[in-house]
């Protein structure tokens, strides 16, 4: 169990300094990489999808909660519908993710656009994942700790330790978010540049 503590403590540490500086990145990447839609009404759709979205998601956690009398579907969907709530203010606010307004666009761009925007999103809520996950996480370790030592039956302990891995996997997760998410925008933003180069062939040159 020491070495086991010792290896965690140096493996929260090295994820923690490779999350922060690419928290740092994630910033970067969205404000290099400016793009360019048509019309604001393919945005405002979009942000009334996930209004729509955002409702059912509060309706089927509000009736599965009250039939499983369980709080879990209610706390899934606070992470759902907070997802969903940065989606919409992205979309209604696309300067946030480097998201101009452009009559000029072709549809083949609008269509990158959007892909790219979606994708934006991931990286551009990566800060607020880190943070998140590690003070949640943090709070599931401890409330499994206490657990652990205020009751003495090793059946429950057992069930605790292992209730305790939903913590320590939330932990893990959040600290990996930032790179994940900016190795991911940069492969899909790869894609999406050589697709930008096939449609310019087809414009008519000056």
């Amino acid at each position: 169990p020491l070495l086991a503590g010792i290896g965690w403590l140096a493996l929260v540490c090295v994820g923690y300094y490779i999350g922060t500086r690419f928290v740092t990145s994630c910033e970067q990447v969205i404000e290099s990489n400016p793009t360019s839609i048509s019309s604001k009404s393919i945005l405002d759709t979009t942000a009334l999808i996930g209004i729509l979205l955002l409702i059912g998601a509060l309706v089927t956690a509000l009736i599965t909660a009250i039939q499983t009398s369980s709080f879990e579907p209610i706390i899934i969907a606070v992470f759902v519908v907070w997802a969903l709530l940065y989606l919409i203010a992205f979309t209604l606010n696309p300067d946030l993710v480097t998201t101009a307004i452009d009559d000029t666009a072709t549809a083949g761009e609008d269509a990158i656009a959007i892909s790219v925007l979606l994708s934006k999103c991931g990286v551009k809520i990566a800060p607020i994942i880190f943070g998140t996950s590690l003070i949640v996480g943090s709070l599931l370790l401890l409330q499994s700790i206490y657990e652990m030592v205020t009751d003495d039956n090793k059946f429950f302990q057992a069930i605790v330790s292992l209730e305790s891995l939903s913590g320590v996997m939330m932990i893990l997760s959040g600290l990996a978010y930032p790179l994940i998410a900016y190795l991911s925008f940069c492969f899909f933003y790869l894609f999406a540049d050589l697709c930008k180069a096939i449609l310019t062939l087809h414009k008519p040159r000056d």
